[in-house]
């Protein structure tokens, strides 16, 4: 599990707790935000990978992935996160325009493309 903005740290521990820390990973852009959210994480038994760089560039030393998500909106699907994702894995991530948050959407990895499956075709 990739997430992309480590941020405090909650959504990490959460996914911990289902999950195991090691099956997660989180990158965020900003060194402080990390080392406060490795701390709390630690004070509660968590010890996930915690990585400071550009959330755009995931994290491929560690994938593939079966799931990212993105806790900060992004105007497109980075294509790293795709490149990144396990076969029939899947993103979900907050889209959003110039102007203002836009639609969560979910994208599914099949034959090395990442799709939409609510606009697939039936």
């Amino acid at each position: 599990m990739l997430e992309i903005g480590t941020g405090t740290g909650y959504n990490a521990a959460l996914l911990c707790h289902r999950l195991g820390a090691d099956k997660v990973v989180s990158v965020d852009l900003n060194p402080d935000l990390v080392t406060t959210a490795r701390n709390a994480l630690a004070a509660l038994g968590h010890t996930p990978v915690l990585v400071v760089g550009n959330g755009d560039d995931g994290v491929p030393d560690h994938g593939p992935y079966d799931r990212i998500i993105a806790t900060a909106a992004v105007p497109a699907i980075p294509a790293a996160w795709i490149d990144q994702l396990a076969p029939g894995g899947k993103i979900i991530a907050n889209v959003r325009d110039e102007l203002a948050t836009g639609p969560l959407c979910l994208l599914t990895k099949a034959g090395g493309e990442a799709r939409n499956p609510s606009t697939a075709t039936r």
